[in-house]
């Protein structure tokens, strides 16, 4: 790591852009990885990719190398959650990142918030992104990994098997991650897809409603949450025998309805722009700060 001090006025906070991000996003993202220090006893830890971000919001566009930390410190929902619950603040979001990687730098964040700080509670927020991403890092990934058992198999499993086994890998990756220590409270949140496995996790709590679900029920729209999001994820797994996945045809026609119902949703309302809107941010911070409790800390 790296770290270095921004000139942000109000808070002191340290920024380090020396972390894992995707070899598929031509252009690295700034303001990655930062420390917010408001001078509390408690920490709130957020990771995430382009939605936790804050992607297309004011002044950022990172396809156009527009960056803004004033706007992620003021308008996204994991510093909104914070300074609702008056903590220090650390956050590490790339856009376009997946799973694999953002879950690989999960113990790396908790040591150096162990080892460096003093936090009587560590209050931890792990978004899970849609699981296509990994595909295309799967040579960068450690080999191992589970994910390279669960693509390259040698008994045939259907694909909502797969789904549910591909949720357990990183729920157990973050559980492993955070029991070793005795402070933290985890909540599991995902933005598009919807949770296959909802056995008990020891340590981990799950927000069963992802966050275009809670939009849609927000605007009053009615809404199916997706198994998957990427048709063309899915095309690519259909066409490749070594993965020996079983395809179910009506289980995939209804799914890829609901993907297509789910994009359109998402292209244009006042709390997404494909990417969530400020208005967004702000109802997802709130539905968090409800469903973890945290709103009573």
């Amino acid at each position: 790591m790296n770290w270095y001090e921004s000139n942000y006025s109000k808070y002191k906070i340290s920024i380090n852009d020396e972390n894992l991000k995707p070899e598929w996003v031509d252009i690295p993202a700034k303001f990655t990885e930062w420390h917010l220090f408001r001078g509390s006893k408690n920490i709130l830890i957020n990771i995430g990719e382009s939605w936790t971000y804050g992607e297309s919001l004011p002044g950022i566009a990172t396809d156009l190398k527009q960056y803004s930390l004033d706007t992620q410190v003021n308008c996204t929902f994991g510093s909104l959650v914070s300074a609702s619950m008056r903590t220090d603040y650390y956050q590490y979001a790339v856009p376009g990142n997946c799973n694999g990687y953002m879950y690989a730098e999960l113990e790396r964040i908790l040591a150096y918030i162990v080892n460096n700080f003093d936090y009587e509670k560590i209050y931890l927020l792990c978004q899970l992104t849609e699981p296509s991403r990994e595909h295309a890092a799967l040579a960068n990934i450690n080999q191992n990994h589970k994910i390279h058992n669960l693509y390259n198999r040698k008994k045939k499993i259907n694909f909502k098997q797969w789904l549910q086994r591909y949720d357990d890998i990183f729920l157990k990756i973050i559980q492993d991650k955070t029991a070793i220590y005795n402070n933290i409270e985890t909540f599991v949140w995902k933005n598009f897809c919807k949770f296959q496995n909802l056995q008990s996790y020891q340590n981990l709590n799950i927000v069963e409603q992802n966050w275009i679900s809670c939009s849609a029920q927000t605007l009053g729209v009615p809404y199916e949450m997706t198994a998957f999001q990427s048709i063309g994820w899915l095309d690519t797994l259909m066409r490749e025998p070594w993965h020996n996945i079983k395809f179910d045809t009506d289980f995939l026609t209804k799914e890829i309805e609901k993907i297509e119902y789910s994009n359109n949703f998402i292209n244009a309302n006042e709390l997404h722009n494909n990417h969530p809107t400020v208005k967004g941010h702000e109802m997802w911070a709130t539905n968090l700060l409800e469903v973890t409790g945290w709103n009573n800390v």
